[in-house]
């Protein structure tokens, strides 16, 4: 449901889009989709729900410490095509229903992904150096979070208004989701010899 939802904000705009486009396009009627889902924004919410716990109990499976950096990588990867296409019909979503409670929901939820991940890396960085005090961990940590799913953001903007669908064919995706490691070096200028091993795998 979520490609025909994606596929018929961007067909009829989001404001014009009603149930019976999306449920047509899916192939299905409109019973079959109030049976699963409340309100035409329900796959999208729904699927970036989702997609945020499925990338932290995929990082669950990796190891910590010097080997973060490439976990993240990887995990991105295996995500990119749907939380492309999910996060570029929020943008569309989002963009024609400028301050309503849909937008908001969908700003908490970008918010509440972000903080999850913050809390992982911490936990994740806390353990791999147990020299550096938890303070330091955190630091860390919040730069590595913002880096990544700012990157993300900014990126998938183009990918919406562009129609590409596979985040990994955008070039400006993937220069964006490479600045995250610049910004986590610049967040640890104290600590060269950290960055260093991080960086370096």
């Amino acid at each position: 449901m979520l490609e025909a939802s994606a596929k018929a904000y961007s067909l009829y705009g989001y404001k014009e889009t009603t149930i019976a486009h999306i449920a047509e396009i899916a192939g299905v009627t409109e019973r079959t989709f109030y049976r699963y889902f409340a309100n035409k924004e329900a796959p999208i919410i729904e699927e970036l729900s989702r997609l945020n716990e499925l990338f932290l109990s995929l990082l669950d499976q990796e190891p910590i410490g010097l080997e973060l950096l490439d976990a993240v990588d990887r995990v991105l990867s295996v995500m990119n095509p749907r939380f492309g296409m999910a996060a570029s019909a929020m943008v569309i979503v989002s963009g024609q229903s400028y301050d309503d409670q849909l937008s908001r929901d969908l700003g908490s939820l970008s918010w509440h992904y972000e903080e999850k991940l913050e809390a992982e890396f911490e936990k994740r960085i806390g353990k791999g150096f147990p020299e550096i005090d938890s303070e330091e961990a955190r630091v860390y940590a919040t730069a590595i979070a913002r880096a990544v799913v700012g990157g993300i953001r900014f990126a998938l903007l183009e990918c919406a208004y562009s129609g590409i669908e596979d985040a990994t064919k955008s070039p400006l995706f993937m220069q964006s989701y490479r600045k995250y490691i610049s910004v986590y070096e610049r967040s640890c200028r104290l600590r060269p010899a950290l960055v260093s091993d991080l960086t370096s795998h």
